[in-house]
Formats: structure tokens, C-alpha cells, sequence
């Protein structure tokens, strides 16, 4: 709850985490994310397939965005020390 109630503070759509119980997520409403995945680093993109995450919207339209998401679909953030997602 903290961390949700933070991000939206600071105004982020979107929450994502890369979870080791998915049940215990989705029970907080979090979603499974099915399509591709891609870490940005600086001029490049690289697919990140291997991860399973889960996003969790901040707002109205990120959850309509979700909701309506498919396999098609691509996500990518920005590169970062530690774990990608």
C-alpha cells in the first residue's frame, strides 16, 4: 500500500515488479503482463523475454490501457542497477 500510495504521489502510471508468489499479487490487483518486455539503455533496446512481471496501474487510464492489453503488446523501461525488473 505504501509503495502504490507513493508512486501515484510522485504522479507514475504504472508500477512493476517481478514477483516470486504471482497469487499473493493478484489478490492486491495486480495483473500479469503477457507481452514483450525491453530495457532501454541509452540509445539501444533489449528484449527481456526471460522476465515475468506484473504491473499494477496507478490511474484510470493506465488501468483501462492494462485491461485492454495482449501478447502484441510491448513494455520497456529504462535500464537500472540490480534487477532489471
Amino acid at each position: 500500500k505504501y509503495l502504490v500510495e507513493t508512486l501515484t504521489h510522485l504522479e507514475y502510471g504504472l508500477a512493476a515488479l517481478q514477483p516470486e508468489d504471482e497469487a499473493f499479487y493478484e489478490k492486491l490487483g495486480w495483473t500479469v503482463w503477457k507481452g514483450n518486455l525491453f530495457i532501454k539503455l541509452n540509445t539501444c533496446s533489449y528484449l527481456t523475454d526471460e522476465y515475468e512481471i506484473m504491473l499494477y496501474p496507478l490511474n484510470i487510464q493506465m488501468k483501462d490501457q492494462l485491461s485492454n492489453s495482449s501478447e502484441e503488446d510491448t513494455i520497456c523501461a529504462d535500464w537500472r542497477e540490480g534487477e532489471l525488473w
